[in-house]
C-alpha cells in the first residue's frame, strides 16, 4: 500500500518538475 503512495508522489513530483522547467 505504501508503494502506491510513493509511486503517486513520485509521479506527481516528476510531472510538476518537468512542467516547471
Amino acid at each position: 500500500m505504501i508503494i502506491v503512495v510513493v509511486s503517486a508522489f513520485l509521479a506527481s513530483g516528476f510531472k510538476q518538475n518537468k512542467g516547471q522547467i
